[in-house]
């Protein structure tokens, strides 16, 4: 499948935002005034508000009836009966095995008590076109919270990553385009990952960790150990809504402290393996992502 830009379509789904020949949007970006791009507060305040009035007087039964129909699709997640017993004893095994790598006082500090399940809410994207609504799973005091948050803070020191196509703002942005050598042929195009976290396979996503693990030396015990650790908090991917439990049919868990890096070390997997490709046999000039923005522009003229 190719997408308009001529690209091929990834394994995530991602939706094309715009594409424009590069040479037509490169003074902006060379020589806009703050002004021309950013919206001003009474203009911000008004729209916002008008959205505000709109949800809150006419749609709140309209968006409740569409968001527990999207919960309760059997396409989507499976009623299941309450984990928290089972994800807590997932939980003190993985720690138990974590030797090298957790102390003991850290242990008994990250094993869960009086644990919760998580739960699903919402909120209205009120900023985007139709309002489209957006699940956000509470994980604070889950089985797994503890773990996650630790993980996500410590597992960063085992990996390394790479970085290689992050950039970590607009001006970090403006300077690495201002030293691309360009053509007539050059396009500009922007893309958003649509549901990032649901398309992650867990499966892959552990070997994927392991990969990063091998590539930084770290020892078959302390691989071992830490993917163990991983494997018990992704396993905890369920939550309550409406008095009933669900378990979601793929994906990492949404709201888990630990979701951010999984969806990251994915990324970053896929860009050395497809991107990495791209650049070298010269179709794309140019790559770089913002957590799940991509921009990208690429030679037309070498592309099928």
């Amino acid at each position: 499948m190719k997408l308009r830009s001529g690209l091929p379509d990834t394994l995530l789904h991602t939706k094309e935002k715009a594409t424009v020949p590069f040479m037509s949007v490169a003074p902006q970006l060379a020589g806009c005034q703050e002004h021309e791009y950013r919206t001003g507060a009474d203009e911000v305040s008004s729209r916002f508000n008008n959205k505000i009035s709109f949800t809150t007087e006419n749609s709140v039964t309209h968006f409740r009836t569409m968001y527990i129909a999207t919960v309760m699709n059997k396409g989507t997640n499976t009623v299941v009966q309450d984990q928290t017993t089972t994800s807590v004893k997932q939980i003190q095994r993985a720690l138990k095995d974590c030797p090298d790598i957790i102390d003991k006082h850290k242990i008994k500090h990250l094993t869960p008590i009086h644990p919760v399940p998580p739960t699903l809410t919402a909120r209205l994207k009120i900023h985007k076109p139709n309002i489209p609504i957006r699940p956000v799973v509470n994980n604070f005091n889950a089985p797994s919270y503890k773990v996650a948050r630790f993980m996500a803070k410590n597992l960063k020191d085992y990996l390394n990553l790479p970085n290689t196509y992050n950039t970590i703002n607009s001006h970090a942005l403006a300077q690495d385009i201002s030293k691309l050598t360009i053509n007539e042929h050059c396009k500009l195009v922007t893309y958003d990952i649509q549901d990032l976290y649901v398309n992650i396979p867990i499966g892959e996503t552990l070997h994927i960790t392991d990969f990063f693990l091998r590539i930084n030396n770290n020892k078959a015990t302390i691989r071992s150990q830490i993917l163990g650790l991983m494997q018990a908090t992704l396993a905890q991917n369920y939550f309550k809504f409406n008095e009933e439990f669900y378990q979601p049919q793929k994906g990492i868990a949404m709201g888990s402290p630990l979701s951010g890096l999984v969806a990251e070390l994915f990324l970053q997997y896929f860009e050395l393996h497809i991107v990495k490709h791209s650049l070298e046999t010269k179709s794309i000039i140019f790559y770089t992502r913002y957590v799940d923005d991509i921009l990208i522009i690429y030679d037309e003229s070498l592309t099928n």
